[in-house]
């Protein structure tokens, strides 16, 4: 993982290309994965076992998702009680979100969406911070384009719960770089240089 990341921090253009390509994916199908996800599994399977089987699917990833936390603790053992801390912290309220906020369990997919942004922002700042912010930027963007663009007239509100979910994705995504030795680099700009003040600047302005 150290080594892919370090690829991309070597390889400026073609990250930030990869990054911009990756949250266009993620962004601009909604409706058509929606659609296609109703047509070929909603409808013909019918709700509950849509539902089940997007849940199954869930485990098999948590148990890889956990798998890949193992190998990391095993490397890095003097981060072991901060990687549980965060990891058990951010399970609990991803429990929570699936019980209140998470009206079909395809919901879940925001998780792995944002997990995976994560990895592709971290090696732009190498800060946690700045990526998780960014990761929520993002992810805000995401829902106002769904908001304002792709469902105006039949959506009547910002879904702020999606906003939460896809934050607890980039959460997941932090705690396994962090898990297998991704480290933040000490920060050399003064608070105003920040990348964070700037990007709250321009969004206030906006």
């Amino acid at each position: 993982m150290l080594k892919i990341i370090n690829w991309f921090s070597k390889n400026h253009f073609r990250h930030i290309s990869i990054v911009i390509f990756y949250y266009l994916l993620v962004v601009l199908p909604h409706e058509e994965v929606g659609q296609f996800l109703a047509k070929n599994l909603d409808e013909p399977l019918g709700r509950v076992k849509y539902n089940q089987l997007v849940l199954f699917l869930a485990l098999l990833g948590t148990i890889g998702y956990v798998g890949l936390i193992g190998v990391g603790i095993k490397r890095y053992p003097s981060r072991r009680t901060t990687i549980l801390a965060y990891l058990l912290t951010t399970l609990f309220f991803i429990f929570i979100a699936f019980k209140f906020l998470m009206v079909v369990n395809v919901e879940m997919i925001h998780l792995v969406q944002y997990g995976l942004l994560t990895f592709l922002l971290f090696p732009l700042f190498y800060n946690f911070g700045t990526t998780l912010f960014f990761a929520i930027l993002l992810g805000g963007l995401d829902e106002a384009y769904q908001y304002w663009v792709l469902t105006p007239f039949s959506t009547d509100y910002y879904d702020f719960n999606d906003l939460i979910i896809n934050l607890l994705g980039a959460a997941l995504g932090l705690i396994l770089l962090y898990a297998n030795g991704c480290q933040a680099k000490p920060k050399l700009n003064a608070w105003y240089q920040s990348p964070v003040t700037i990007a709250t600047f321009l969004s206030a302005l906006i």
